[in-house]
């Protein structure tokens, strides 16, 4: 997540760039960097470009920094949650009969059933006609020792990580969800989650925290690496501030102290599995197939790292369920009457 933190304010901060609103400074050090947040709280001024936004505040200095209502600055990037990428990776969109276009609004069924993200339920390998026959779908390990075939005559082609854009995409466009290398995604692990988890886009492994404020109102003054001071939200927040239902700012081990965490916890033996371990999904280069399928999973801790292992980032989108083009919901629009 840190690396998603990163790629979201330097991508903000080219937008600026790009757009005049902000001048280029390859000079940041220290607390003297631009965040995303710290940007359009006031906590970072940098030098304005000629297309600052017209402050309309009559007490106000005349220009102003952008902020996200302007239009400009994009949602943080983060890593998907398991459900996000699990629904990715299946693709599920290629088995519906009939996909909603502009005229019809879509068969809400789908036809078969997926094992790997691209569709073919009976083999690892390409079914396409000519020389694609028989290819290998992903990057992955056949068996032990094999990991890559025979000299002349290469399976997959790729004895540790292919490039990006190997293989063919899933219905979605998606690139190797399935080998290259297994990804992190940002739920906590926990072995009985199919049991706990429901609802849209499930998710174990919030921690809560929120600005510090001077006596004044105003924010404490940046860190030395120039982000928001935050702390964990304590008790008096929990009571009044936020949902009545939360009794600790840290959500990763959510419900393991009730009774029916004893039926899915040997208690008493030492486990690997705490709130520092994080699912990953997929295979890598390193796997054997069974770890193709979207729906298998693993955990590593947080603060390893493996040459196995890599992630992708997401970011929220706000808009409806059909993409730009498409309002929400359903619309009728509006009858015509008959005439007499």
């Amino acid at each position: 997540n840190a690396y998603c933190a990163w790629r979201t304010d330097r991508v903000n901060e080219m937008i600026l760039i790009k757009n005049g609103m902000l001048k280029k400074n390859q000079n940041q050090v220290n607390e003297d960097v631009f965040t995303s947040e710290a940007y359009t709280t006031g906590q970072y001024l940098g030098t304005p470009g000629r297309n600052q936004k017209r402050d309309l505040d009559p007490n106000g200095a005349g220009k102003r920094n952008t902020t996200y209502s302007d239009g400009f600055l994009l949602p943080s990037y983060r890593l998907p949650t398991e459900a996000e990428w699990e629904f990715a990776a299946l693709g599920l969109i290629d088995k519906n009969p009939e996909p909603r276009t502009k005229r019809r609004r879509g068969e809400e069924a789908i036809t078969d059933r997926k094992i790997y993200p691209w569709g073919d339920v009976r083999s690892t390998r390409s079914q396409m006609r000519g020389s694609y026959k028989g290819e290998f779908q992903a990057n992955y390990k056949r068996s032990g020792g094999d990991a890559a075939g025979v000299a002349g005559g290469l399976n997959d082609n790729a004895f540790y990580t292919a490039q990006v854009y190997s293989y063919a995409p899933n219905a979605y466009g998606l690139y190797n969800m399935a080998g290259n290398v297994s990804e992190w995604v940002g739920d906590v692990y926990r072995a009985n989650s199919s049991y706990d988890v429901k609802g849209l886009n499930p998710f174990r492994g919030n921690v809560y925290k929120k600005n510090v404020y001077e006596n004044d109102g105003t924010l404490t003054e940046k860190d030395s690496l120039g982000n928001l001071t935050k702390v964990n939200i304590d008790s008096t927040d929990l009571a009044g501030l936020y949902n009545r239902d939360y009794t600790s700012y840290d959500a990763r081990g959510y419900g393991d102290d009730t009774l029916t965490a004893n039926f899915y916890y040997d208690y008493g033996n030492t486990s690997l599995v705490n709130n520092d371990s994080r699912v990953i999904k997929g295979a890598s280069w390193d796997d054997r197939a069974y770890w193709l399928s979207p729906g298998t999973r693993r955990f590593m801790q947080a603060n390893h790292t493996s040459a196995k292992v890599g992630f992708r980032c997401v970011m929220d989108r706000l808009g409806s369920a059909g993409f730009n083009n498409d309002p929400g919901g359903n619309n009728f629009g509006k009858r015509k009457r008959n005439k007499g």
